[in-house]
């Protein structure tokens, strides 16, 4: 027998006792649980098939949240968050998010900015002076948030546990390392560890109380909001927390396992020919192995980067605030102004990031993009490693995030786990809008409307107004007006358009997006726009033309 004849038959019995096991192996029942909202009962369905089908793991435990218009909508879950132990997935379990927790970490230096305690333009070494060092001293804020800064690797000789256990330390590492390109606003190279280093320890510096980002996210947001979130878990939340299962290969296999994604298969055609990936791996020393996060003492390490855990639900929430202007409709409290979250969807664009080797848009600390499905609607947040995602789409007013203990080789966009689920909750939001444009019987032809408003009104904005008859939407319009005045700091007013069965509502486009809250008055819902910028009538209004059924 040949040598390759011989090679090939250790091969095939390699493989054979490598997977046959599996498949006698007695597989665990499938257990899913949870709610959906009337409408998005096809979420529930697939997020089952996905059991049922193979495309989740019987053997590990997911989640997928969504809220839609401040209300939730969908919290499901299932699996096992330890199936030796015959541990089921619970409403409450959390696991790890790995890189969707550099969305969190932006929000928080955005509540410094909110604040004015920090400028997206200001140079990093305005606030961490030690920064400067090694031709650093020109680097922006707006730079480090889009991983524009070439500090994609730390100084040598790298980071390690005992290192990432002392914030100062790993702040350190970053300020004397060197940017492995001209920073010019352009280049970019995805910082997959380094983020969290770079931004935990800039939040320090800006930060009054020098809390770290796990400390301030938890008197921030945590608590006010109820958001059932950590970065870096406290011991004593171990409890709950699902098992990670990974493979004992490293990453860069692991990556070559998961070819069926084009993006997997871009980024792996791409280590060919740069090893930059390959280098932040090492560069992140242990703690680039996932299996490591199932011990507890290493879930308690602060790294903004990946050490984030919670639950879908607390993150379909968090950007649920988002999605709906920043103010919690529960407790009228504000998370973020409506002008950074304008300032997240609208900046940046899609750049070849010289890590990943594919195209993305890093903007303020966020991955922005359009859904795949619709191709109309921009959404931010961020994804992480194995399938974990978490957006806000302020144009459907809808947060959503799926979670998962099983980490899948693909890159998460292209996870059909999350992919599918997020179609489905997307489209069943659009259902629900377009069910409220539907024609009423009898309904009457809209003439030229007649304007009335508050005291205030838009800057620089165009308006899409929209009209209905007898409740329902039935067409639209658009106005323009050439004196727009500044905004007022003012809430709850609108702009009512009325003649005979006709009222408009309007839509904001450009500067904000509204939330739109409904309440019966004199038989007509009055649109009430809950954001910054409102309207008064004192323009000249001009309507593109009459409004009538189309």
């Amino acid at each position: 027998m040949s040598k390759f004849a011989d090679a090939f038959l250790v091969l095939m019995v390699a493989l054979c006792i490598t997977y046959l096991p599996v498949l006698w192996r007695t597989q665990p029942p499938i257990v899913t649980d949870g709610f959906v909202a009337p409408g998005f009962e096809e979420v529930a369905r697939t997020f089952r098939a996905n059991f049922e089908n193979g495309l989740d793991s019987r053997t590990d435990g997911s989640a997928f949240a969504a809220y839609y218009r401040g209300e939730k909508v969908v919290d499901i879950w299932g699996g096992y968050a330890d199936v030796e132990s015959q541990q089921k997935w619970k409403q409450d379990t959390v696991t790890m998010t790995f890189s969707s927790t550099k969305g969190v970490a932006a929000v928080c230096l955005a509540i410094l900015v909110d604040r004015g305690l920090l400028d997206y333009d200001q140079t990093v070494a305005t606030y961490w002076p030690e920064f400067a060092q090694k031709g650093k001293e020109n680097i922006t804020v707006r730079h480090l948030l889009g991983h524009k800064a070439g500090l994609v690797l730390s100084a040598p000789p790298g980071f390690t546990l005992e290192t990432l256990r002392d914030v100062a330390k790993s702040g350190q590492l970053m300020a004397e390392a060197e940017p492995l390109w001209e920073v010019d606003g352009k280049t970019q190279g995805y910082h997959l560890f380094s983020y969290g280093p770079l931004t935990n320890e800039l939040l320090r510096r800006v930060d009054s109380k020098h809390r770290t980002m796990g400390e301030f996210f938890r008197d921030e947001v945590a608590i006010p909001f109820g958001i059932d979130f950590y970065i870096g878990l406290p011991l004593e939340e171990n409890y709950r927390t699902a098992r990670l299962r990974v493979s004992d290969t490293s990453p860069l296999i692991q990556m070559w396992t998961g070819l069926a994604s084009p993006k997997t298969r871009k980024m792996a055609l791409h280590t060919i020919r740069s090893d930059l990936l390959k280098r932040a791996l090492q560069n992140t020393g242990e703690a680039g192995q996932a299996k490591i996060f199932n011990n507890p003492e290493n879930r308690a390490l602060e790294i903004p980067s990946c050490t984030g855990f919670g639950r879908a639900e607390s993150l379909a929430k968090f950007y649920g605030i988002l999605a709906v202007g920043g103010t919690d409709p529960a407790t009228n409290r504000t998370l973020l102004s409506p002008e950074r979250i304008h300032d997240f969807v609208n900046g940046g664009t899609s750049t070849l990031d010289l890590t990943l080797g594919f195209h993305i848009n890093f903007n303020l600390g966020f991955a922005v993009g359009k859904y795949d499905f619709q191709d109309c609607c921009t959404v931010f947040g961020h994804a992480g490693a194995g399938g974990q995602i978490a957006y806000a789409d302020p144009e459907s007013q809808l947060g959503f995030s799926f979670v998962s203990s099983y980490l899948a080789p693909t890159i998460a966009s292209d996870d059909r786990r999350n992919h599918t689920l997020e179609l489905d909750c997307g489209t069943a939001a659009i259902h629900i809008v377009e069910a409220s444009y539907a024609r009423p019987s009898g309904a009457k032809e809209c003439g030229e409307p007649e304007v009335s408003g508050t005291e205030c009104q838009a800057s620089n904005t165009l308006l899409v107004v929209k009209a209905t008859c007898e409740g329902r939407p039935a067409c639209s319009m658009l106005i323009s007006s050439d004196n727009f005045e500044p905004p007022c700091q003012a809430t709850h007013n609108y702009l009512e358009v009325r003649h005979e069965c006709c009222l408009i509502r309007v839509g904001m486009v450009g500067e904000s997006t509204p939330t739109l809250e409904w309440q019966e008055t004199d038989a007509y819902p009055i649109g009430s726009i809950g954001v910054h910028s409102l309207l008064r009538s004192n323009a000249d209004w001009m309507f593109s033309a009459p409004c009538v059924w189309e």
